[in-house]
């Protein structure tokens, strides 16, 4: 697609913001990365809903996906609507995937058109990542809109610093699926089709990693996948999951070096894929097709010492694109949407005096959508524009760490309003801490919610309010010998929820219908056991929907929020052997509010093995799904059943 000039205003925010820092950079004169300032010391509130995977914890599970990585935390589930490339969003104690905010070094990276993030499209896979850190509860206070359940912080490897010579990687890997027969076609029409061998050659990855002297990384991917799996329609027929192939490629650029007594960051990150739409196993799309690219664009700054030994520093600017065209079948015409977003986020930390430090900030965010479908209601282009400012005073009192937050932020289409949250830490002993945390936030309604056409029984509405939420946690955390162990309690009050619902008329509209209230408790654990390393996630939410007449004495349950959830995972480093197992549980899901059907608990087993053949090259296999459990994690959607990937990666350089 041609960029428009009406999407220019983004991209020049994004160039005005970048242009003056890009100016002034400058390699390092040596071959190797001479960083004179780390990244600001800046402290995060104290809260009960905080988890941090890094990347040794994600190569130890054995995820095939972002989204998996990011769903080994406490209280996050994940939604999934297939195989590879398929529609993967998160949620956090029972929010919707809207209300999840994730950032990617920094830049959010929502779809302004939907709200929510599609982690299958964010071009990147768990080995990109350095760590995940999870924020459960609202946000909005430090991170502006969009925070209401949670937000998702997700740092990418970066340059080795010291790199005297190249350091390539390299990974391929091959999933195989058991070949069986399946039934093709309806009723009189209906035939048997044998098994095809070609299931063993399903799905294929190329993974490429470059650090080179002078801190510049080149990566990029290639990914093909058929997702032609079995599964049981309505009826209990074995049928092949069709139209839900995926090719795809990721290309990404990323440097870092030092700068006026800083570290100064920048990347550059595209990718573009094709993939089949088939559609729910009751409503199938079997000649549907996606088209997606999408580009993103950072320069960030940040020391220390700014200007003085009191004064840390963090100055970030971006811009992304997200162009997606889709058509249902080959007759029909194709939709064409470009979203695009630009910004420059600011912030500071100030030790003040003894005992007090002070955190501000300042935000500026453009969003726009051209789109075939939707529009404003004068016909153009619909547009927004936020700025926000916060401070966070961080005090020492005693033994008591107190950290008060607020923030004001101004939308163009929106009311503008303060969001506040308190933050409290002790310690009660060696290794025993104590935390308590209560916020608030909001999410604005999503460009499709307020303007999607009135067409297809389906219309936007322009009348929306903002969501709002109001959360509080307390927790301990205690660490001794090697082991970690959190548990938490928390509670969260959520109203104005936009909702999608048939009206009177039939026609299908969203509406801030909702109301819930998601009271529950959250456990982690990490420790050694004979030899073996042993992690825990768990959370149990019992949900209250309470919207309409509904009340706490109805007992009614939020559609999709299990009540339970856990994962388990057990592994042991024999030196050049890894072996590791996982269990992951999810009960049961209503899929209405009057709470009578639902969709069944499942439990899924996962096993991890690696040789490390030599010092360069490591082998691994990977069973997904060991039991075959059939289930949906989106409803109408089968997951895939029994799989088995082997990757092979290989590594060349100083560091191999």
């Amino acid at each position: 697609m041609r960029i428009r000039p009406a999407i220019l205003p983004s991209l020049a925010l994004a160039l005005a913001c970048l242009g003056p820092v890009a100016l002034a950079a400058q390699p390092a004169a040596s071959g190797t990365i001479e960083v004179s300032a780390a990244a600001p010391a800046i402290e995060p509130a104290p809260t009960a809903g905080r988890s941090t995977i890094d990347a040794a914890q994600i190569e130890a599970s054995g995820v095939s996906s972002l989204a998996e990585a990011v769903a080994l935390a406490p209280g996050v589930a994940l939604s999934v609507s297939g195989g590879a490339g398929a529609q993967a969003a998160v949620s956090i104690r029972g929010s919707t995937t809207n209300q999840v905010l994730v950032l990617v070094d920094g830049v959010p990276v929502s779809d302004p058109s939907t709200g929510a993030v599609d982690f299958s499209r964010l071009g990147l896979s768990p080995g990109d990542v350095e760590s995940v850190e999870v924020l459960r509860g609202g946000a909005s206070s430090q991170y502006g809109p969009d925070a209401v359940g949670g937000v998702v912080i997700i740092t990418t490897k970066k340059a080795k610093p010291g790199l005297a010579r190249p350091l390539l990687e390299l990974s391929l890997s091959n999933v195989s699926r058991p070949p069986f027969a399946s039934v093709s076609g309806y009723g009189l029409g209906a035939s048997r089709v044998g098994a095809d061998p070609l299931a063993l050659l399903d799905g294929q990855a190329l993974a490429v990693r470059l650090g080179l002297p002078g801190g510049l990384v080149l990566s990029g991917g290639l990914d093909r996948a058929a997702n032609a799996y079995l599964y049981h329609d309505t009826s209990g027929e074995r049928r092949a999951r069709l139209n839900a192939g995926l090719l795809g490629g990721r290309a990404s650029l990323a440097w870092s070096g030092s700068l006026g007594g800083g570290l100064l960051a920048a990347s550059l990150d595209g990718d573009a894929r094709e993939l089949g739409v088939p559609g729910s196993i009751t409503a199938p799309t079997p000649e549907a097709l996606e088209r997606d690219r999408n580009a993103r664009a950072s320069l960030s700054w940040s020391t220390d010492s700014f200007l003085s030994d009191r004064v840390a520093f963090e100055g970030r600017s971006y811009g992304i694109l997200k162009d997606v065209r889709y058509r249902e079948t080959l007759a029909a015409a194709e939709d064409e949407s470009l979203a695009s977003r630009a910004g420059l986020e600011t912030r500071w930390s100030i030790l003040a005096i003894p005992g007090l430090d002070l955190g501000a900030g300042l935000a500026a965010r453009y969003e726009r959508l051209d789109s075939s479908n939707v529009t404003t209601g004068s016909g153009g282009a619909p547009e927004r524009l936020g700025l926000g400012a916060y401070v966070e005073p961080d005090f020492s009192l005693g033994p008591w760490r107190l950290v008060p937050a607020a923030r004001f932020d101004w939308t163009s289409d929106f009311d503008s309003g303060f969001s506040f949250s308190l933050g409290l830490a002790r310690s009660l002993g060696e290794g025993l801490e104590l935390s308590l945390n209560a916020s608030t936030a909001y999410r604005a309604p999503s460009f499709d919610d307020l303007y999607w056409p009135a067409q297809a029984g389906v219309a936007g509405n322009p009348s929306l309010m903002p969501e709002s939420s109001l959360g509080g946690d307390v927790g301990l955390d205690l660490k001794a010998g090697g082991a970690s162990l959190s548990i938490s309690a928390f509670a969260r009050y959520v109203k104005d929820v936009i909702l999608w619902q048939a009206g009177g008329d039939g026609i299908w509209r969203p509406s801030n219908w909702g109301v819930a209230l998601y009271p529950g408790f959250e456990a982690s654990l990490r420790a050694g056991l004979g030899g073996f390393d042993l992690s825990l996630s768990a959370s149990l939410i019992h949900s209250f929907a309470l919207s309409g007449s509904l009340g706490l004495l109805d007992d009614r349950r939020v559609p999709m929020v299990p009540e339970a959830a856990f994962v388990l995972a057990l592994s042991r480093d024999f030196g050049a052997f890894f072996a590791g197992i996982s269990l992951d549980y999810a009960g049961l899901r209503y899929t209405g509010i009057d709470n009578r059907d639902y969709l069944p608990a499942r439990l899924v087993v996962d096993l991890h093995l690696s040789l490390r053949q030599t010092r360069n090259l490591k082998l691994a296999v990977d069973v997904a799904n060991l039991l075959d459990e059939r289930y949906e994690s989106v409803q109408g959607y089968p997951m895939p059943g029994f799989s088995l990937k082997a990757t092979a990666s290989l590594k060349i350089g100083p560091e191999a």
